[in-house]
């Protein structure tokens, strides 16, 4: 990053530090917004930088729909399930809240309307209606916490739960390893409120600044202001997949948290940054450090999707010449989901699973998954509460299709 934070310079040079704070907060390309930061008014430029990476965000966004687009629509579910399941156990491993895949998978093979109290329902059902596109309002603070009520109020412990109108009455702090303060959230709720609705005002208002850069800027003004005891990240990181959900590729939206996890400390000190007083309410580094987080999640996607797609191509010539293996077009189609599955998911599939693809009984399923393991090809089973489950292991099926073609 060349735009060099005013925390950083006000150490090297106090007359440099004082000249390029006034060209930067008098720019012409300068936002201001209509509150204070620590201190100072609070202002962003965007630059060439950022608006050259914004542009390349956009255009991996639309690589990413043409690769999704060309893939089986079971191999598209798989992929955006396996994706949903990593961002949420990834945005509870940031903050220390343990979870599991398995967990987490159990929960969206509930249906909606279950009465069942399972731990992270809220979050994970929320997850859901998001690559679901289901609208969520985000207009007013009650907004804010009716969201921070479905998908974490559950998880926190008594103590730690909004005590105040809407958000918390107490102040709160963000400390080190060590224990020392190093932010106190806005205080008291009323100063907190009238703040986050002027963010959202921006957030959802303001014609005049690019969708990418507003979530940028309102998930730095949540942070900042810290609305509750508890449960700030996983409610700010999930508005901010929302809104990415909206604009980009829903891959881009389910990585953000993943990578968050690979580079946590840089994250942490484009907060650090611009909450110092010395920084003068220039939001700007914090703007670079989440577009780069959004650029690095669209890459990473990217390139793990093109991967797939070589891998599913590979797999799929095979599956295409061993056909008159097979006794008939449904033992083809059996074996064609579990290479899917096997490729885009991190679990076997269910039996009902396959009942609803191949729009058959289960017991012709069984006769028909039988017969191909009599004739050598392995596919292992498992119970899982009681529900059988079935996996493909690809390099047992490769080398299965070559002892065939060898006959």
């Amino acid at each position: 990053m060349n735009y060099e934070p005013l925390a950083k310079l006000y150490y090297k040079d106090k007359s440099v530090y004082t000249k390029i704070y006034n060209e930067r907060f008098n720019n012409e390309f300068s936002y201001h917004l209509p509150f204070e930061i620590s201190g100072n008014k609070a202002f962003f430029i965007i630059d060439y930088q950022i608006s050259r990476k914004i542009e390349e965000i956009y255009y991996i966004s639309r690589q990413l729909d043409d690769i999704l687009n060309q893939l089986p629509p079971i191999a598209f579910k798989y992929y955006i399930n396996k994706n949903l399941i990593d961002e949420i156990m990834l945005t509870n491993d940031i903050e220390g809240v343990y979870s599991t895949r398995k967990e987490i998978s159990q929960i969206i093979e509930m249906p909606d309307n279950s009465t069942k109290k399972v731990r992270l329902m809220g979050l994970v059902k929320k997850y859901q209606k998001l690559i679901n596109g289901e609208k969520i309002p985000l207009s007013s603070c009650n907004d804010l916490r009716l969201l921070f009520d479905e998908i974490v109020l559950n998880e926190i412990e008594e103590d730690e739960k909004p005590d105040g109108e809407i958000f918390r009455t107490g102040s709160v702090s963000v400390c080190t390893a060590t224990d020392k303060e190093k932010h106190r959230g806005l205080y008291p709720e009323k100063k907190l409120i009238d703040f986050l609705n002027k963010s959202l005002d921006f957030l959802t208002n303001e014609n005049n600044v690019g969708p990418l850069v507003k979530i940028a800027v309102f998930h730095y003004l949540f942070g900042y202001a810290h609305p509750f005891y508890n449960g700030n990240g996983r409610t700010s990181r999930f508005i901010s997949s929302y809104l990415l959900c909206n604009i980009l590729n829903q891959s881009i939206a389910l990585r953000i948290s993943y990578t968050i996890k690979n580079d946590k400390n840089k994250y942490y000190k484009a907060f650090d940054i611009c909450n110092d007083p010395k920084n003068k309410g220039d939001i700007t580094p914090f703007i670079y450090s989440f577009i780069d987080i959004i650029k690095n999640a669209a890459k990473s996607s990217l390139e793990n999707l093109e991967s797939l797609k070589q891998r599913l191509e590979y797999y799929s010539t095979i599956h295409e010449n061993i056909y008159n293996f097979f006794e008939n077009d449904l033992q083809s189609k059996i074996v064609y989901i579990l290479i899917q599955n096997a490729l885009f998911s991190r679990k076997g599939v269910f039996i009902e699973e396959l009942k609803h693809h191949l729009e058959c009984s289960e017991a012709t399923i069984r006769k028909n998954i039988k017969s191909l393991i009599k004739h050598g090809l392995i596919i292992t089973t498992e119970r899982e509460k009681n529900k059988m489950l079935y996996e493909l292991s690809l390099d047992d099926f490769e080398q299965f299709a070559e002892n065939i073609q060898q006959l």
